[in-house]
């Protein structure tokens, strides 16, 4: 199912940046990194991802803003979006956006991979 799919992978934090895209890429999926929403927003335009990962402390709009401008978004209209959030992070009001999948932190890499393998089986079931 992976091949040639692309994740859009938006995280402030580099080494879980890394880490994510690398397991993404393992399993077969183009990965489009961005380090915060406004190089998301860029970067959906260029490459209109199949699934997008969003930090819910995405910087400047937070998580759920950048879902929600992304979901105005010709691209990425209806591009999944899975919210990697803390335990104690509340995703907030996520009426407008693509979110289809809360993800809580602490996570493992086969849990990403699968995550997104679920959100591209109900993109296309739908």
């Amino acid at each position: 199912m992976s091949d040639s799919l692309t994740v859009l992978l938006v995280d402030r934090e580099p080494i879980t940046e890394h880490t994510l895209s690398r397991q993404l890429r393992l399993a077969g999926f183009c990965v489009v990194v961005a380090g915060d929403g406004d190089e998301a927003l860029a970067l959906a335009q260029c490459h209109a991802p199949d699934v997008v990962l969003v930090d819910s402390e995405a910087i400047p709009y937070g998580g759920v803003g950048l879902a929600r401008l992304l979901s105005g978004l010709e691209p990425t209209a209806h591009t999944p979006v899975v919210l990697m959030a803390d335990a104690k992070t509340i995703a907030g009001d996520t009426c407008g956006t693509n979110i289809r999948q809360v993800l809580r932190r602490p996570f493992g890499a086969q849990q990403i991979v699968s995550c997104v393998r679920e959100c591209l089986v109900s993109a296309i079931a739908a």
